[in-house]
């Protein structure tokens, strides 16, 4: 067995002494402005992860992810990151494209998406601004829909304790990779009413928690996500204030069954719910815009004294029985409001928009009661709220 592993240790050296000596003589040795050169991978290195050996797929996803770690996070690069792999074609060529996934709990993760080029694998994109990413999957669907789905988890103790399971689905699209869903398909916030006022007597522990379920299926012609499950708000005495109440002391103040249903659009390449037209200030016709989410069905709108305590229905007129979902992934995602910052070499040519939920609440900040309105995007794929009444 040590001779084995031996083995094929000198195996993957030889092939990266090979790869090295290669690009050089071609005169294609890949170097950014600052920093280390930009990694390629040989196609025999990649072609292991397809090996029916699993010792050889686990050697090949180490010493690839290594490579990757030391270029993307090279002061992290030996910390014990959890590396997944998958096989998915994203930009409709003659081979799939190769995605990795790291985790590094509690906050940490990555996605990286590797491009073949001739005989080699060049680096495509990459974020190192994600929650730490423990699930990369197809979607799962017949048709080759070119998406694929993140799994972020993560767990704060630190201010508001906060745990949240974020859902996303990416697609490539304008040369860069996009969020086109996302949903925090499990969100729990634990808080302290003197954090937000001082004075508030007696002194008490609020809880907002959401589990939700999302199932894929076709409807005809067009692939659809049906969102559904429940939401709970809910308070405490609070006997101390560094750490929860046992779940038995929370008496549930308001419930609600959430259920949304979102339907994929070529036009707008994104996972919608419905379109409609906002009349911006100072404009003289209005500009027709997609919404992603409906803001009455956000776990925090729940803690507001008018959220209703029924069931929110989709606003599409398809009856609920013709969506045939094909499997119910566990997905859960974190607030949503504004784009994320996204990490790309400089030849991706990747903008802001490419990550349109931020994760700043994801971190334990306190809910931020909204306004009910609508999360939409114009044609230009900016992302911001409106009211209920400015949508036409």
């Amino acid at each position: 067995m040590a001779r084995e592993k031996i083995g094929r240790r000198l195996f993957l050296v030889l092939l990266f002494i090979i790869t090295f000596f290669d690009l050089n003589r071609l005169g294609i040795m890949p170097a950014s402005k600052i920093g280390p050169p930009i990694p390629i991978f040989p196609q025999l290195q990649i072609d292991l992860l397809r090996a029916e050996s699993p010792a050889l797929v686990e050697d090949a996803v180490r010493e690839t992810g290594k490579m990757l770690l030391e270029y993307l996070v090279p002061d992290e690069s030996s910390e014990p990151w959890e590396i997944n792999f998958l096989l998915q074609d994203l930009f409709s060529d003659a081979e799939p494209e190769v995605i990795f996934s790291f985790a590094l709990p509690p906050e940490r993760g990555m996605l990286v998406v590797l491009q073949k080029k001739n005989d080699h694998y060049f680096l495509a994109s990459y974020r190192t601004d994600l929650l730490p990413v423990t699930k990369l999957e197809k979607l799962p669907l017949e048709s080759d829909f070119p998406v694929f789905i993140t799994r972020e988890d993560h767990q704060e103790h630190l201010g508001a304790f906060c745990e949240t399971t974020v859902l996303t689905l990416w697609k490539w699209h304008d040369n860069r990779l996009r969020e086109v869903f996302t949903e925090n398909i499990y969100w729990e916030i634990n808080w302290l009413n003197t954090w937000e006022n001082a004075q508030a007597s007696p002194a008490k522990w609020f809880k907002l928690n959401q589990s939700l379920q999302v199932t894929c299926g076709k409807n005809g012609e067009k692939t659809r996500l049906l969102v559904e499950g429940s939401q709970e708000y809910a308070e405490a005495p609070a006997k101390q204030t560094t750490a929860l109440p046992a779940p038995y002391e929370f008496k549930t103040i308001r419930t609600r069954q959430v259920q949304q249903e979102y339907f994929w659009s070529e036009d707008w390449q994104h996972f919608i719910l419905r379109t409609g037209r906002y009349l911006p200030a100072g404009a003289h016709e209005p500009q027709e815009v997609a919404v992603l989410k409906d803001l009455a069905t956000h776990l925090d709108h729940l803690a507001t004294s008018d959220a209703p305590e029924t069931t929110l229905e989709p606003e599409s007129n398809v009856p609920q029985s013709e969506l045939k979902p094909e499997r119910e992934p566990e997905l859960d995602l974190g607030p949503q409001l504004e784009p994320r910052k996204s990490s790309n070499p400089e030849t991706t040519n990747n903008s802001s928009h490419d990550n349109i939920y931020s994760s700043d609440n994801k971190m334990g900040i306190l809910p931020e009661r909204k306004t009910a309105g609508y999360l939409v995007m114009d044609q230009q794929g900016r992302i911001f709220t409106i009211l209920k009444d400015e949508l036409q």
